[in-house]
């Protein structure tokens, strides 16, 4: 387990003093996805570079597995440090050396045998999908495969956590999405501990079992993804999530006056929340029925997270004969959330 217990990070400097992380408190389970979102500045970097010390907390303990981190001796910290294996945006790979060179790096580092250099070397290539990059050079290589190479040196010396630091973010669509893919198998094939700091909670998402928001060097909101998509608490996590689907549209069409916003006084605006089997419950349908209104429907955007469907909808409840409240009251109870988005 890593644990973080009040860490700090302040960078001192002439022009000024930066508080980059504040009194952050996190327990990342072992063999966990969890993912770190901020926006740019908020922390998040600093935050996973202070996990394996690359950053030195200005306070506060980071502790691995029991043993606290900061009151290592930097021979005893080296040592632990390989189990922290470390991924970056840029890649980071050494330009002049070849694929099977950059991988082999940290072995020969560790002085291993020649024989056992090649064979890991080899072992991590198939792992991560391009034995045939071997003796090719960075500079021969797409964003995805220097990152794919990356990883495997990330991995060489079979360590217990994974740091990412925005690794896909220098990648198009489809290679990132091969990426996360990647990044899936080898939690589930080898156990190992993934820290994943982004700042696209589409990534969030797609990959990661719990969550931390950083905003100015706080973390503001903390849980498992499910329940943070589908209850928010912060408000820069609704911005986040809003990322996600097309639900944002609303304020946009709010804002330009739309017409298809123009609505009669015995209208009423609601944003209309479903979770699990209830997203598979013909609710709207029932409701308009029940009480002979209309129910019009402007926005929707379902999805699964991590096998739990969470459906969203925005839609105009049509009340002639002023029901409103009963209509309400009726899709609380089948276990809708609502929330009016006009307040007259």
């Amino acid at each position: 387990m890593i644990e973080l217990i009040g860490v700090s990070k302040t960078f001192y400097a002439k022009s000024g003093n930066v508080e980059a992380v504040k009194n952050v408190n996190l327990e990342i389970n072992d063999g966990e996805i969890f993912g770190v979102i901020g926006y740019s500045g908020a922390g998040k970097s600093t935050l996973v570079r202070c996990i394996n010390l690359l950053e030195r907390p200005t306070q506060g303990q980071v502790i691995i597995d029991n043993i606290e981190l900061n009151s290592l001796s930097e021979k005893e910290l080296r040592k632990h440090r390989r189990n922290i294996g470390m991924i970056f945006q840029q890649f980071n790979l050494l330009g002049s050396r070849t694929v099977y060179e950059n991988i082999a790096f940290p072995l020969r580092y560790q002085k291993k045998s020649k024989k056992e250099i090649d064979e890991r070397v080899k072992e991590l290539l198939k792992l991560v999908g391009i034995e045939d990059k071997i003796n090719a050079y960075p500079s021969q290589l797409s964003g995805g495969q220097k990152q794919r190479v990356a990883i495997a040196r990330a991995l060489a010396n079979d360590p217990k956590i994974l740091l990412c630091d925005e690794a896909t973010s220098a990648l198009d669509p489809q290679t990132k999405q091969s990426i996360l893919t990647l990044l899936k198998s080898l939690n589930k094939q080898l156990g190992i501990t993934i820290v994943v700091i982004t700042h696209e909670m589409a990534i969030i998402k797609e990959i990661c079992d719990r969550v931390a928001v950083m905003k100015e060097g706080h973390v503001v909101e903390i849980g498992d993804v499910v329940n943070v998509f589908a209850k928010p608490q912060a408000q820069i996590t609704k911005h986040f999530i809003n990322t996600t689907n097309n639900l944002s549209k609303i304020d946009e069409l709010q804002e330009d006056n739309s017409s298809v916003l123009n609505l009669q006084p015995h209208q009423t605006l609601l944003k209309l929340k479903f979770f699990g089997e209830h997203t598979r419950q013909a609710v709207i349908t029932e409701a308009a029925r029940k009480f002979n209104v209309n129910i019009s429907i402007i926005l929707a955007n379902v999805e699964a997270i991590k096998d739990v469907s969470i459906g969203e909808l925005i839609v105009i409840l049509d009340d002639n004969a002023n029901i409103k409240q009963s209509v309400i009251d009726y899709l609380l109870s089948e276990n809708v959330e609502v929330e009016a988005l006009n307040h007259d």
